[in-house]
């Protein structure tokens, strides 16, 4: 404190982060020459207000593997949604990751964290004081604090869902519809033939015009051939010939 009055500074985000371990397991790896140990960790780092990070490290020693679990979570760090007092959950919330499933549901003030163990490190992290917590499925401790983690950073603050079911659908006119339609067929058909997608439309409709005509110019040199001018008339069975006129 002392020192903080004399230089000024405020500790840095990284100074006030805290950090727990949630978990550690052993790993064998089986070698040619017999099993090699390693070391798993789950650790959940957070500043006790509205941020918190979930992460997983592993390393030949626990020191190590602890260390790597840390620097993972401090990279998916996320903020907190809570409601207007600021303990506890907005609203009821219903996830589920891999083979867990979670429901948590906001408590009154005085209620305290009611959580399984992987879940209540996190809740503690992240600031939240009074929430109710229950697990189904899988009851694997990373699954779990997996599971919660994520159904945390799902969260989204009631104005902002207002304001996205308040929203008006865009209106579009049919022409609107119909050219929107005609872009994907046309986007579809060059990707089918293999135009790269750099290239301009509007060079590829060219192209496809000067191609069309130079096949069409081709179709009617074709039949002019085969056609002669001064073709005589054959005349048919039953019918006569007319008299030419004078």
């Amino acid at each position: 404190m002392g020192m903080e009055r004399q230089t000024g500074f405020a500790p840095s985000p990284e100074q006030e982060l805290q950090e727990e371990v949630i978990f550690i397991n052993r790993v064998a790896k089986v070698v040619k020459g017999g099993r090699r140990f390693s070391f798993t960790a789950l650790v959940v780092v957070g500043d006790r207000r509205d941020r918190v990070g979930l992460g997983y490290g592993r390393g030949s020693e626990v020191t190590i593997a602890i260390q790597k679990a840390v620097q993972d979570a401090k990279r998916n760090m996320i903020k907190v949604v809570k409601n207007k007092q600021g303990n506890t959950v907005p609203y009821e919330l219903r996830h589920k990751y891999c083979a867990s499933r979670v429901i948590i549901k906001p408590a009154r003030p005085g209620t305290g964290v009611i959580a399984g163990g992987p879940a209540r490190p996190i809740f503690a992290l992240a600031g939240i004081q009074d929430v109710t917590c229950k697990y189904h499925g899988s009851n694997n401790p990373i699954n779990c604090a997996r599971v919660v983690f994520e159904a945390l950073k799902s969260y989204r603050h009631p104005k902002e869902i207002l304001a996205w079911r308040r929203a008006e659908p865009q209106k579009l006119s049919v022409m609107e519809v119909i050219e929107q339609k005609h872009r994907e067929i046309r986007s579809q058909l060059r990707e089918l033939e293999g135009i790269p997608p750099e290239m301009a439309e509007g060079e590829d409709v060219e192209t496809q015009e000067a191609i069309a005509e130079a096949e069409m110019a081709e179709v009617e040199g074709q039949g002019e051939a085969e056609v002669p001018e001064e073709a005589e008339a054959v005349p048919q069975e039953g019918e006569t010939p007319e008299a030419e006129e004078e």
